[in-house]
């Protein structure tokens, strides 16, 4: 934060959006369209030169899985790097959208013949963003009598209400656990893809679902504390959500905001789980908790059946992020929404 405040100077600011098709899919319903939208913060020197790039794109860092050991960027690491060889002496800052049900390429769960998790795919992936970006900033026309605005909303959120008894849920967690799992390697062949590593191995990821479950049933009663940030940066608007939001909803608070250059950003200040539409909810109602369990059968639903949200909490996350994109939008432009 010093920092920050010491190296603060004059800019000049603007945004536009563009689409970016052809790079992703719905990992849960492949047969729906994606939010393709790519969102552009440009900011300027007072001489016009440019001096940072923000970049929103809603897309599961999945590129990569457990094939290699190194650290590494995920495609946000080529799509910067790329932008800022373009741009030199200017920074690019990746922000994350909606992507709770959306994974890059043909990523969708089930897809046996899915592209490899491979550093080539990565950088195919970043670079091709870089090169939706690179393509919009000369039309962004940017001012320097711009403003900036910031609030916060809290709400209380009813955690998930299971269909199973509760104590079919404890008793399946106790009987799980005792249940030994097989020596995994350490580097992951390279026929294995997130999109079948839950059919693979699913005594792993039942556990993990039953454990969540077993939570649920024991805080239950406790909601969740849910911030919503929005701020408004001149043009742009941003709303935080420390949600994996699925695509449909960003596009709701974006439709609905006062301002077409919206970014819609999950992951934002906390991490609580992925939240997917109210109708989501009911491709899953009234499924027996085995069947849930069942990898083979209902993987597809994976961000549906692990969400912590009761159906219908996403409505009020959505129309606080719309309320709080408004406020701080007519405290930028003393207009009503």
């Amino acid at each position: 934060m010093y920092s920050a405040h010491y190296h603060r100077r004059p800019a000049r600011v603007g945004a536009a959006a563009t689409r970016a098709p052809g790079l992703t899919s719905n990992r849960v319903r492949h047969e729906l369209p994606v939010d393709d939208t790519l969102s552009v913060l440009r900011i300027d020197r007072e001489d016009g030169r440019l001096l940072a790039v923000a970049a929103a794109f809603p897309c599961h860092p999945i590129t990569l899985a457990g094939h290699p050991l190194l650290w590494n960027a995920e495609f946000p690491g080529p799509l910067r790097a790329a932008v800022e060889s373009s741009c030199p002496g200017a920074a690019c800052l990746f922000l994350q959208g909606c992507a709770g049900d959306i994974g890059p390429w043909n990523y969708w769960f089930g897809n046996d013949v899915a592209l490899p998790q491979t550093y080539e795919h990565r950088d195919r992936l970043g670079r091709a963003l870089a090169d939706h970006v690179l393509r919009v900033l000369p039309s962004v026309e940017t001012s320097g009598d711009q403003q900036v605005a910031f609030c916060t909303q809290r709400l209380a959120l009813r955690r998930r209400r299971l269909p199973w008894p509760d104590a079919e849920v404890l008793a399946l967690e106790t009987r799980l656990a005792g249940r030994a799992e097989p020596d995994y390697p350490e580097v992951w062949p390279d026929d294995l893809h997130t999109m079948n590593s839950a059919q693979r191995f699913q005594l792993m990821y039942q556990k993990g679902a039953v454990a969540m479950y077993a939570d649920m049933v024991r805080r239950r009663d406790i909601p969740l504390d849910v911030e919503i940030q929005a701020m408004a940066v001149g043009p742009a608007l941003f709303a935080g959500h420390p949600f994996e939001l699925f695509n449909g909803c960003g596009r709701q608070i974006r439709e609905r905001s006062p301002s077409a250059n919206t970014f819609v950003l999950g992951y934002c200040n906390d991490y609580l789980g992925y939240l997917p539409g109210t109708e989501e909810f009911d491709l899953v109602h009234d499924v027996p908790l085995e069947a849930v369990l069942d990898q083979d059968r209902y993987r597809w639903a994976y961000g549906i059946t692990n969400s912590h949200m009761e159906r219908g909490e996403v409505d009020r996350v959505v129309q606080a992020s719309v309320e709080s994109l408004r406020l701080v939008h007519t405290a930028v432009t003393g207009r009503g929404s």
